[in-house]
């Protein structure tokens, strides 16, 4: 999806948006204008989008948020909102210029790793509890065989009795 541009005045108020947000919500470019940008904002991200689009307003911070953006056919997209606001030589806002991005791909992907990594974490906990038993054994017989070579330390090692393949011919 091409790139949405928006503008709004110093108190926020968006004052332009380009034919491509337009479109994905089923209006005219005047017509979208004079509607709430947060009515295309899903519900449960419309009350953070708003108090965080309020702060940036107030403060003249750099605005960015992920937010779902409803289109013209009803359904949801994930958007990265972003805005900065243009500034007079004595800092006053004049203009806030901003851009969302669609990043539904990508939060698909982040969805769908977390997903793997949650099933890869229950079957190591699955496996390490079914290994346990087996692995119990080895481990003690390692922990024997490092006890008695600490205990023969300095001493003449025991010889080994290797089975008749491994034994030198002489």
């Amino acid at each position: 999806m091409p790139q949405i541009v928006w503008t709004a005045r110093p108190d926020g108020r968006l004052d332009y948006l380009n034919q491509v947000l337009a479109q994905y919500v089923g209006q005219t470019m005047e017509g979208a204008l004079t509607l709430d940008w947060t009515d295309f904002v899903h519900p449960e991200d419309s009350a953070n989008a708003k108090v965080t689009w309020a702060y940036a307003v107030q403060t003249g911070e750099p605005y960015e948020q992920e937010l779902r953006i409803r289109s013209k056919d009803g359904a949801y997209r994930w958007f990265l909102a972003r805005a900065v606001a243009m500034r007079d030589p004595n800092g006053k806002i004049l203009k806030w210029f901003g851009t969302s991005t669609d990043v539904e791909e990508m939060k698909r992907a982040e969805s769908e790793l977390q997903r793997a990594i949650k099933v890869r974490d229950e079957f190591l906990s699955i496996a390490g509890h079914l290994l346990t038993p087996a692995v119990a054994p080895l481990h003690v017989k390692l922990a024997a065989g490092h006890a008695t070579m600490r205990r023969g330390h300095g001493k003449e090692r025991p010889k080994l009795k290797l089975p008749p393949v491994f034994r030198s011919r002489k």
